[in-house]
């Protein structure tokens, strides 16, 4: 009896385990047919990632509904990661070569 209640202990961890790790894919060039995206769902991958400093809109948009209409057809649910880029300061070609900028220094672009 000790031995069932321990192994109904281990298993119940080792399930509890199982669903909390996620496992992310990030969609790339290489996943634009659908037959990819529908076996790494039958994978399991749980979260797929779109890396929106490439590419536009549009794009991932079509992405994202082919992905829940694949998955909605599988019966699975997954998660979707938007990596958005942040700020980025374009300055063009510097007057000189480069600038030495000191600690609280003010800069006017």
């Amino acid at each position: 009896m000790c031995i069932l209640l321990r192994n109904a202990w281990r298993n119940r961890l080792i399930k509890q385990k199982q669903c909390r790790t996620k496992i992310i894919a990030t969609i790339g060039p290489a996943c634009e047919d659908d037959a990819i995206l529908a076996a790494l769902i039958d994978k399991g991958i749980d979260i797929f990632r779109f890396n929106f400093s490439h590419g536009n809109n549009k794009e991932k948009a079509d992405q994202v509904e082919r992905l829940c209409q694949l998955a909605e057809k599988k019966q699975k649910t997954v998660g979707i990661l938007a990596d958005l880029q942040g700020p980025k300061i374009r300055t063009g070609a510097l007057k000189d070569e480069s600038l030495q900028v000191s600690a609280d220094q003010k800069i006017f672009l």
